[in-house]
Formats: C-alpha cells, structure tokens, sequence
C-alpha cells in the first residue's frame, strides 16, 4: 500500500479528503477508495461487486479500463453485476445464479441474452412498480396508472432494432385538479444510470383537468438517433411550463422493465441531432 500510495490517492480522486477520518466519507467515496486500493495491489484475483454503481461517469471509465488491464495481464477479473452491457462488453464467460443457484454457466452473451428473456417473461407488461406510489415522486394531482412499451405490431416488447419506433401506451388518472398537463419520456442508460436522451414534454391538456378524469395515450419515439445499449425508462408528468424547476405532478423512475436497443445490419445511421418523438390521444 505505501509503494502505491499515491497512485491510489490520484485513482480514487480524494486527495483533499485523504486525512479526513474513513468514518466521514460518503458511500460513493468509501467504494472510490476502495477499489482503487484492491486494484492496485496486483491481485491474482479480483473481485469486482456492482462498484461501478456509484460515481461518476468519468470514475466508471477508468474503473473499465483499470479491469481490463488486470484481465490483460493474465490475471483474473469477477464481476458481479445487473447490467447485461456491462457484462457483455468486460467479460467472456458468465456465471447467472438465481435463487443461490447455478441457472446458466457458458459465454456472456447467450448467458445475458438467456437472462435478459428471462427477466422480460416475468415482467412483459406488468406495472408493479406502477401500483406503489410509495416509490414514486411528486405532488399527486395525477398519476400514471398503466405504461407499456409497444412495437410496430401493436405487440409487447423491450427488444428493438435502432432505427425501429417505440410506441409507448399509456394511462393517466387524475386525482386533484390540475392545468396543462405534460409528459416527458427519459432514456437512462442502464450501465451508469444515466440520461442519455429525453423527449420534450407533450401536453395531454390544455384545458384544466377534473379529478377522475383518464387520459389515454400514445407517444411513439424514433429510436435512429439512440446509440445501442439497455436503458432504464424515466417517466415525468407535471405542468408543461412549470413556476419552479422541482414541480411536478409524478415522477416514475426505473420502475418498469428496461429496453433494449441493438444494432443490425439493417441498422442505419441518423443524421439527426434531436430525439423524434409525437403524441396522439386516443379516445
């Protein structure tokens, strides 16, 4: 540790905070600090679970690169991980445990591929999240009581081709009386957390609404301008032009299946520079 010091300091980017008591870190430096030692010290194996979960983007890449070094020096790498592209893009061979159990050992991608359908059968087309407004944000005027991610069919589906539509299909109940009600539909990257692309807000009213009062709703996105990747769905209702920057009226955030993008060769490059998205009430 002393002949690495200072490269673990520089690593975990807390060289102001070095001679602050461990006790009084944060989570998010406590795990900067220590994977920066753990990897540094040359292990033969290294033991890498969900770190890449806190800090930011920057801290992510170099924590990547740092592991694929390991790897590249013959030595061994074990992450633990939800995220299918982490998993895919770092590691060749893959372990699923469900339930403390051996599900499936072979190469990352069949095994992510196998997982991910698994996941897509016990969730397509559910909103459990949905139902808890414990987990959700907001003031409550509305709130979103179905959402379902649709393809050019009209059929179920979190799997993509880049360049393909999302129809998204949704509920609204209103509880409390409310004015020029919006929607904005976010993309966070499943690997980070991250917001990655978001629509603008649609307005579904723009006459006052009444409680009890439903709308019902689509909003399709064009997905050419998405880089391929998981993403985790950000769901904001408020009022489209909001007094104060943190009103609004529900907020649900990461609570229903994530979607997959993939490429194709009949993917095409976008040149646009801006997300594609349109409204259509339906009646």
């Amino acid at each position: 540790v002393k002949s690495k010091f200072d490269e673990i300091v520089d690593f975990a980017e807390i060289s102001e905070f070095i001679d602050t008591p461990v006790k009084r870190y944060s989570s998010g430096m406590y795990v900067r600090l220590a994977f920066a030692v753990a990897a540094h010290l040359d292990p033969e194996v290294l033991i890498v679970d969900e770190v890449l979960a806190v800090g930011d983007a920057n801290f992510q890449r170099k924590c990547i690169g740092k592991m694929g070094k390991v790897a590249k020096d013959g030595r061994t790498v074990i992450l633990v991980s939800h995220s299918m592209v982490m998993v895919e893009s770092l590691t060749q061979k893959c372990l699923w445990l469900h339930n403390g159990k051996t599900k499936r050992l072979g190469d990352s991608k069949s095994v992510a591929t196998e997982y991910l359908k698994f996941s897509q059968e016990q969730q397509l087309g559910t909103t459990e999240g949905l139902h808890d407004y414990r987990l959700r944000r907001g003031t409550g005027e509305v709130r979103l009581k179905d959402f379902q991610a649709l393809d050019a069919s009209g059929k179920l589906c979190t799997e993509f081709v880049r360049g393909e539509r999302i129809c998204f299909r949704f509920e609204v109940e209103v509880f409390k009386r409310c004015r020029e009600l919006a929607i904005s539909i976010g993309f966070k990257l499943g690997m980070s957390g991250e917001m990655l692309l978001q629509t603008p807000r649609h307005i579904l009213s723009e006459h006052p609404l009444e409680p009890k009062d439903i709308i019902n709703a689509e909003l399709s996105v064009e997905t050419s301008f998405f880089p391929a990747s998981l993403y985790d769905i950000y769901i904001w209702l408020g009022p489209k032009n909001e007094i104060a920057v943190d009103e609004y009226y529900d907020i649900a955030d990461g609570l229903l299946p994530p979607l997959k993008i993939f490429d194709s060769h009949k993917s095409k490059p976008s040149d646009r520079t801006t997300l594609q998205s349109e409204l259509v009430i339906l009646k």
